[in-house]
């Protein structure tokens, strides 16, 4: 079942994708998520953006599914799942900060 709702998102995301053009950092507020930011070793700046759905999480956690180019893809992977997979959480990473996007 996860597997074939992994692979669902990953095709409508790639057909999403393939139109977009590079975005810069925005910040996002959207009900039940939030935004952290972690510095690395490596001298870089990286947000995460964390969504979990509204009912208490279940005995075993949430099913996450994770992102990378989490600016680009937020909106649409959370209007997927809060209408068909409503059960899954997402985290969705971005690339590092640079000093030019803060």
């Amino acid at each position: 079942m996860l597997r074939s709702i992994f692979i669902y998102l990953m095709a409508l995301l790639t057909l999403t994708g393939c139109q977009a053009e590079s975005t810069k950092s925005m910040n996002v507020i959207v009900t039940n998520s939030k935004t952290e930011v972690f510095y690395s070793s490596s001298h870089s700046d990286y947000k995460i953006i964390i969504y979990a759905p509204n009912p208490p999480a279940p005995k075993g956690g949430w099913p996450i599914i994770y992102l990378l180019d989490g600016d680009s893809y937020f909106f649409t992977a959370h209007s997927i799942l809060t209408n068909y997979f409503p059960f899954l959480m997402l985290n969705l990473l971005n690339y590092p900060i640079s000093s030019d996007t803060r």
